[in-house]
């Protein structure tokens, strides 16, 4: 479906890692040259997603009954299946940014340091799924604190803040992450 000066539309579908994870395959239809738009689930993402250089125009998904500026469609993570892709070619730059406000806020939440900084979410939304298919018992990451120079950041939001022990050295950051921008500057 790759034809260049035509325009796809990514239909977004799953969860909000699904729709974020899709978004990245905008960058192998614009090295076609086609034009992208994206027709996202949720109205948080939308800012997100419009800062995605590779996507041309975001659209909320009630929206595409009437939207018909399109010569093509795939659902977002039917992407690579459609590009007949190979594992070389799923983008590995960075893709998501977030605006300099929340870069600047977050500078200050999370220090400078020489160790190496690693966020966690080890649940899903318990609505979506089966929790056994979402989740990652948390006890496997509570591991990891013990290894020199790495500090853990959690970055769960919802269900699941309770898994975290009194005492533990995971640093928590829910009660700080009010945003996608705030999720992506906190992993930048």
């Amino acid at each position: 479906i790759a034809e260049p000066g035509k325009t796809i539309l990514m239909v977004g579908e799953g969860g909000f890692g699904d729709e974020i994870t899709a978004a990245k395959f905008s960058y192998n239809f614009k090295q076609k040259g086609m034009n992208v738009v994206f027709a996202t689930n949720y109205k948080s993402l939308k800012s997100s997603l419009e800062r995605i250089s590779t996507i041309d125009r975001v659209i909320l998904i009630e929206d595409i009954k009437t939207f018909n500026d399109y010569d093509y469609w795939v659902p977002s993570v039917e992407t690579p299946l459609a590009l007949n892709m190979e594992q070389e070619d799923v983008p590995k730059h960075q893709y998501l940014f977030a605006p300099s406000e929340y870069m600047k806020k977050w500078s200050k939440i999370i220090p400078d340091s020489d160790h190496l900084k690693v966020g966690i979410r080890w649940s899903g939304n318990k609505d979506y799924g089966s929790p056994a298919n979402i989740a990652v018992p948390f006890k496997y990451f509570n591991a990891l604190v013990d290894i020199p120079n790495i500090d853990i950041y959690s970055l769960q939001k919802d269900d699941g803040i309770e898994d975290i022990p009194p005492g533990s050295k995971i640093i928590p950051l829910h009660d700080q992450l009010e945003t996608w921008e705030d999720t992506f500057a906190a992993i930048s």
